[in-house]
């Protein structure tokens, strides 16, 4: 339900000149990895020392840093102060729900972490756009977030 609630949101009702659906490339990508990311925590929890996470998050977050880094680098563009500031005020809350995900894999099993933490951060992404930056949902939307809800209910059951 919760998977079918981020496809129905962001699914392109834009048809292109030969009537078909567009499908957004940039949320597969996110999907394929984001996924890949989160299953290294996961093996990471498995089959290391869960005392060398920190160890395991500083180098996951300084590797992630260097390649934006040299794609920004790369593209032309300039580097500017207020995009580092931004970069690392994206990269802590991203390293924290790393780090509480690697331990919360270590208390429940994987089939419920994922879909708690995936589904949990569509809904504090909501409510950021919401209260942060005044955003409307549209139905589509509240419909959205009603079935990722009704999913983590379900989950949790």
């Amino acid at each position: 339900m919760a998977l079918f609630s981020i496809i129905f949101v962001n699914f392109s009702s834009n048809k292109d000149e030969n009537g078909n659906i567009r499908i957004n490339l940039t949320l597969i990508l996110l999907f394929l990895f984001g996924g890949m990311a989160e299953f290294q925590n996961k093996l990471f929890q498995q089959y290391a020392l869960t005392e060398y996470k920190n160890v395991f998050l500083f180098f996951i977050f300084v590797v992630a840093f260097f390649l934006s880094l040299y794609f920004v680098i790369k593209s032309g563009s300039k580097v500017r102060k207020k995009d580092l500031i931004v970069g690392f005020l994206v990269g802590i809350p991203n390293l924290f729900s790393s780090y509480f995900l690697i331990m919360a894999l270590s208390f429940m099993p994987t089939s419920i972490a994922f879909p708690i933490y995936s589904a949990g951060s569509i809904i504090f992404i909501s409510l950021g756009e919401m209260l942060l930056y005044k955003e409307k949902l549209s139905k589509k939307n509240k419909v959205a977030i009603l079935i990722v809800i009704l999913a983590l209910i379900l989950i949790n059951i």
